[in-house]
């Protein structure tokens, strides 16, 4: 195989968008901790330079929605740093790859914002369940996961084990969702 130069790797020339969204995992889920998350979420990722639009859901109290214009272009120094790893998936994955390392840093900020509104132990004992739907196909991240410098590529190999035929299907325009599943706070029991 051979090595290409970091600097060679393309930077996406349409800007690509992911969905970011935040659900209540059920009725007794906290409204106002999916909002405050998803706030969380947006001003760390605006920090971070991205593009966000809000996308109106018609509901209150329902999901948090966002769209995350500019993620892709956002990973240039990420595929560079990371060219190696990278290099292994290229052939008949990269643009599952290039997707993946747009949706990463969004996974990791999520599981961020969600521990700050919960706390440590409560986002390690009822942790927010994130799924990655791209063209319908989905699968499940974890916090370990996301948290791997090779996470991008440990994400897009999971999502061919469990979706091939979608995988070589996947474009640059392929429908791309993140989304998070934020479960209820616990019953207190009186004794």
């Amino acid at each position: 195989m051979t090595q290409r130069d970091p600097a060679s790797f393309p930077a996406t020339a349409e800007p690509m968008s992911i969905l970011l969204e935040l659900v209540p995992e059920s009725d007794e889920t906290s409204p106002a901790l999916v909002n405050e998350t998803g706030r969380a979420v947006v001003e760390t990722l605006q920090h971070d330079g991205y593009d966000l639009h809000p996308v109106y859901t018609g509901t209150r109290g329902g999901p948090f929605m966002v769209e995350v214009v500019n993620a892709i272009t956002q990973v240039a120094s990420y595929m560079r740093a990371n060219h190696t790893t990278i290099e292994e998936a290229i052939n008949d994955t990269s643009a599952l790859v290039t997707i993946m390392s747009g949706v990463v840093p969004l996974i990791k900020r999520v599981f961020q914002a969600h521990e700050t509104q919960v706390g440590t132990d409560e986002a390690r004992d009822r942790p927010i369940k994130v799924s990655v739907v791209i063209d319908g196909a989905s699968i499940e991240v974890e916090a370990q996961n996301a948290v791997q410098v090779d996470a991008a590529l440990a994400v897009a190999r999971k999502f061919v084990a469990q979706n091939p035929q979608t995988a070589r299907q996947v474009s640059a325009k392929s429908k791309t969702m993140v989304q998070g599943h934020l479960p209820s706070k616990p019953r207190h029991r009186r004794k």
